[in-house]
C-alpha cells in the first residue's frame, strides 16, 4: 500500500535533494571519475585515478625508449601493460561522464537500469536479473529530484565496486579490442 505524502513535505524533500546535488556539483571532485568522496591528489585526480595516470606516464616513457616491435617482442608485456593502463584511464573518464550525466536528469528507465545493474553485481546475473524484469512502473511515483538522487547514490555504489575491478575490466576491454581487430584482419595494436 502506497503512503500518501503531503505536497509541502515532498517540496521540502525535493529542495533538500536539489541543495545536495548543487553541493556535489560545486564540490571539488576528481577530474576523471567525478567522485566527490575521495580526496584529491596532484592534477585534480583522486588517488585511484592518479595511480593510473602515474602508471600510464611511466609505462609510456619506458615504451617510447624501447626498440621497434618485432615478431617475437621481448617487451610485449610492458607494451600490454601500457595498453591496459590506457583502457583503465578511459574507464575512469567514462564513469565520470556517467556520474555527471546522472546529476542532470534521470528518468524511470535509467533508474531501473541502475537498480538492475546493482542487483546483478550484488546477487549475480541470474538472481539479480529477475528483480525488476523491465518494469519501470516501480519508479514513476518518485519526483524527478528523487529519481536523480537515487540514481546518483546507486551510481556511487557501482563506481566504488568498479574501482576495485578496474584492472580486470581494462584487461578484458583491451583483449576484446585486440581480438576484434584480429577477427577483422587488422594488425594487432
Amino acid at each position: 500500500m502506497s503512503q500518501k505524502h503531503n505536497p509541502d513535505q515532498l517540496a521540502v524533500f525535493d529542495n533538500n535533494i536539489r541543495a545536495r546535488i548543487e553541493g556535489i556539483r560545486q564540490s571539488e571532485r576528481c577530474l576523471w571519475c567525478k567522485n566527490p568522496n575521495h580526496p584529491l591528489k596532484a592534477k585534480g585526480l583522486c588517488s585511484h585515478c592518479y595511480r593510473w595516470d602515474n602508471a600510464q606516464r611511466k609505462l609510456f616513457q619506458e615504451v617510447s625508449r624501447l626498440p621497434a616491435k618485432t615478431a617475437r617482442d621481448p617487451y610485449a608485456e610492458v607494451r600490454r601493460q601500457l595498453k591496459i593502463a590506457n583502457e583503465a584511464i578511459d574507464l575512469c573518464k567514462i564513469e565520470g561522464e556517467v556520474l555527471e550525466d546522472i546529476l542532470d536528469r534521470t528518468d524511470s528507465r535509467s533508474l531501473e537500469r541502475a537498480f538492475d545493474a546493482l542487483s546483478k553485481r550484488i546477487l549475480g546475473g541470474k538472481r539479480g536479473s529477475q528483480l525488476f524484469d523491465q518494469n519501470t512502473s516501480y519508479f514513476y511515483d518518485f519526483s524527478e529530484m528523487q529519481r536523480i538522487w537515487l540514481r546518483h547514490l546507486i551510481g556511487m555504489l557501482l563506481e566504488e565496486m568498479n574501482r576495485k575491478s578496474r584492472h580486470k575490466r581494462a584487461f578484458s576491454s583491451w583483449l576484446h579490442k585486440r581480438n576484434a581487430a584480429a577477427d577483422a584482419g587488422a594488425p594487432a595494436k
